[in-house]
């Protein structure tokens, strides 16, 4: 017995080709879902934070676009790290690129320790999250003082 052509039925039957195609063909790009291929978010910028009189301080935070920026305020790193506690938080809107500010404020926690040490030193995590989803994180240097 004859081995099966490829593309036959048991060799009896020629292999099918599709007939070619007349006119322009047109080829579109392959679409994904996958965040990683698609385009990065530009990053934010931030200027110099400002002590405000009350504890709180103000951020101003370069946007690349509309979104929303959320900032969170901790202290200690490290071998302690599971034990951080927010200290400041805030949130602001950005409508348009640009430069926006950002109020933070104390917690609770946070004003505590300002109304015993007159000063606290945070690591803030800024995060912004344009419309178009996605997101992207910058980590600041930041001191709280309260004014006597």
């Amino acid at each position: 017995m004859d081995p099966p052509v490829p593309g036959g039925d048991g060799g009896t039957a020629p292999p099918f080709f599709p007939p070619p195609v007349s006119g322009p063909v047109t080829t579109r790009p392959p679409t994904t879902s996958n965040p990683d291929l698609e385009s990065e978010i530009e990053p934010i910028s931030a200027g110099k934070a400002v002590s405000n009189p009350d504890g709180s301080a103000t951020l101003t935070i370069g946007c690349p676009g509309p979104g929303t920026l959320s900032a969170t305020g901790t202290s200690g790193s490290g071998a302690s790290a599971k034990k951080l506690v927010v200290l400041a938080s805030g949130k602001a809107t950005a409508k348009k690129a640009g430069p926006v500010k950002l109020v933070l404020k104390p917690t609770p926690a946070g004003k505590k320790i300002l109304k015993k040490k007159g000063k606290l030193s945070l690591t803030v995590k800024v995060t912004f999250k344009p419309k178009s989803g996605g997101s992207t994180t910058k980590t600041l240097k930041v001191k709280l003082k309260r004014k006597k």
